[in-house]
């Protein structure tokens, strides 16, 4: 049988210049905590989805047993970002399956204090 799960949606808002984290968790249709892989994810936000470049999202999966990855990027790169929307998504890799579990619009903000 096929799964044909589509990707959960989730928009995100990022600060220029400030360093961004956020926490991503999961939960059976019960509301037990899901117990995530520890390995293998990989997040980016992009301009556009065809966009070539791009900024990684550091994937901490300290917590992963417990159903909660968290998202993270540094000030540095968060200030590099350019444009004011974008789109991201996070995806777990096994073995040759590559799966996308979230997707949504990432709206930058510009910072006052430089």
């Amino acid at each position: 049988m096929t799964d044909l799960r589509t990707p959960g949606r989730g928009d995100l808002s990022i600060y220029a210049g400030d360093t961004f984290t956020a926490q991503l968790t999961f939960q059976t249709p019960t509301g037990a905590p899901m117990t995530l892989p520890d390995t293998g994810w990989t997040a980016m936000v992009r301009y556009q989805r065809d966009s070539t470049d791009g900024h990684p999202i550091t994937v901490d999966t300290t917590q992963a047993g417990d159903g909660i990855l968290t998202l993270s990027m540094p000030a540095e790169v968060t200030a590099s970002i350019i444009t004011p929307t974008g789109v991201w998504d996070i995806q777990h890799t096994d073995g040759t399956t590559v799966t996308t579990w979230v997707t949504g619009k990432v709206t930058i903000i510009k910072d006052v204090t430089r």
